[in-house]
């Protein structure tokens, strides 16, 4: 009856050892994807930037434009 008791402490050990592995892992993988998360909202904000600069470039020119050929 020890001998079983000993082999399933050993196999709860080995779960409980296995499961904080993974839980590790997860937790690595988790940070990746805020990392790539904060990245991409990073780009939108520029690309969000940079569209809103050329709008106002469209719009000086059409502009210009209609000043010209008024």
């Amino acid at each position: 009856k020890i001998n079983i008791m000993n082999e399933s402490k050993e196999l709860l050990e080995a779960t409980v050892k296995g499961l904080e592995e993974k839980i590790g892992q997860l937790n690595m993988d988790l940070k990746d994807k805020q990392r790539e998360c904060e990245n991409l909202i990073e780009y939108q904000e520029e690309f969000r930037l940079e569209y809103v600069g050329v709008c106002q470039q469209r719009d000086d020119l059409q502009r210009r434009y209609e000043s010209a050929n008024g």
